[in-house]
């Protein structure tokens, strides 16, 4: 990696295949030696564990059905407006592509042009709020 540090994971597993059949017998036997004491290193250690093999994982806490949802941004205003119309355009193209042209599309727009994203980003944050004040979490037990 310090020689070529614009190299990427498979360059690198590949230079470790090559190093490793470029190896010599008495290197091999070297190195199948230290894993074989390494398995039986492990294999005591597992042997002589006495706490528990798996972890405990808490359950997930469920959501509230009747929660308010979240306000969209005025990113995602867009998106949903524009979304249908890039997918036509460009019929072949799968979600993260149709993401990066609706980025890109967004990124291009002047103030002005956001404007009305904005004021529905704004409207749907006056409804969240307003939804907020009504709602009532339920009790945990």
């Amino acid at each position: 990696m310090a020689q070529n540090p614009t190299i990427g994971i498979g360059g690198v597993s590949k230079l470790i295949s090559a190093s490793y059949k470029a190896l010599g017998e008495n290197e091999l036997k070297a190195l199948k030696a230290q894993a074989a004491a390494d398995r039986e290193r492990f294999d005591n250690e597992i042997a002589a564990f006495t706490g528990p093999l798996t972890i405990e994982v808490k359950a997930k806490a469920k959501k509230d059905p009747n929660h308010p949802k979240r306000a969209s941004s005025s990113y995602m205003q867009f998106c949903s407006a524009k979304r249908a119309g890039v997918m036509i355009a460009n019929p072949g193209l799968k979600l993260p592509g149709v993401g990066k042209i609706l980025g890109q599309m967004w990124r291009e727009l002047g103030e002005v042009e956001k404007q009305p994203f904005v004021a529905a980003f704004q409207a749907d944050k006056a409804r969240y709020e307003k939804e907020m004040l009504s709602y009532e979490p339920p009790e945990k037990n």
